[in-house]
């Protein structure tokens, strides 16, 4: 989707080797422009190519594409054979991408593939997605400009996905209204359920994990447990309560409680959002915007707006 006027650019995480890999996504890159492999190596030669020092490329796309450039962004490091990603060339990368787009004086696109690796100094593989789009949102939807994250399941969910569907093997089928295609979305987040009853639900969440039957006959024990269920059957990880590698607590309360009030001071930047954010995420087949579904505090000392949602 392209609005009039709009710059689209595509945008690619690397290292700093100059060494193109010919497997994944750079060799369909390099198949699609094959331009960019020698741009990259020849930065390399040139000293051009370090961490944190994005490089836009233009290309020529192909018949009925709008695609403007290729921005390559060199922010990975291999570490012990692990990507791990540089948070301080990220955002080097994404403040220098924001500034040029806002200088072209019209609104700009920017397409992104899913961050899967660690973060550099972190245990915990999965958060690299989580804070990349953090970045997203800060530097360039919060500039007016659109970003797009593209996700793909990894080979382990594939294999996981087939074998859900296997039916007559010992597997269980999906229910209906939670198709397996979507058995992905929550891979790589960490999260809470907290006080998730169908009482304080909203109706389309009831219907969706009720799938029509009567809610009174559903204790909060019980509604609880279809709620952790999909998050794990969706590649969330769950926890008992907040720690400092927690992303999101889900919840079916309506404002932030003492109890939430006191995780959010243990760990600052925990998203508390309504059990809605689940519901939509596995309908739209990717991860929303956990700010767009934040709960609000009654002893907050000022409300600020939400920042707009990733398009």
């Amino acid at each position: 989707r392209r609005m009039d006027g709009e710059s689209v650019y595509l945008c690619h995480y690397t290292d700093s080797t100059g060494t193109w890999p010919n497997a994944g996504l750079f060799r369909q890159l390099a198949s699609a422009f094959p331009s960019l492999p020698l741009y990259y190596e020849q930065s390399k030669k040139m000293g051009n190519l370090r961490l944190g020092v994005p490089h836009l490329v233009p290309v020529q796309a192909g018949a009925g594409q709008h695609l403007s450039s290729v921005l390559i962004m060199p922010v990975l490091r291999r570490e012990r054979g692990q990507r791990v990603f540089d948070q301080d060339a990220l955002r080097s990368c994404f403040a220098a991408a924001a500034a040029a787009a806002t200088a072209e004086g019209h609104a700009c696109s920017f397409h992104f593939p899913q961050a899967r690796g660690y973060l550099k100094g972190d245990t915990d593989r999965g958060r690299a997605g989580y804070v990349v789009e953090r970045m997203q949102r800060r530097y360039l939807a919060g500039c007016g400009h659109n970003a797009y994250v593209y996700y793909w399941p990894t080979r382990s969910q594939q294999s996981q996905s087939s074998r859900r569907s296997g039916g007559g093997r010992g597997g269980r089928d999906a229910p209906p209204s939670l198709p397996s295609r979507h058995g992905s979305v929550l891979a790589g987040l960490t999260l809470c359920v907290y006080k998730a009853e169908p009482s304080t639900a909203a109706a389309h969440c009831r219907d969706y994990f009720l799938a029509g039957a009567d809610s009174r006959r559903v204790g909060d024990d019980e509604f609880a447990q279809l709620v952790k269920r999909e998050v794990e059957r969706q590649g969330g990880k769950l926890v008992s309560s907040p720690t400092f590698h927690t992303d999101v607590v889900v919840t079916t309360v309506p404002n932030v409680d003492r109890q939430l009030r006191m995780w959010k001071g243990w760990v600052p930047n925990v998203e508390v959002v309504s059990l809605d954010w689940v519901v939509r995420s596995v309908e739209a087949a990717c991860v929303q915007p956990p700010s767009a579904y934040s709960l609000p505090d009654p002893l907050s000392a000022s409300s600020s707006p939400s920042p707009s949602p990733l398009d």
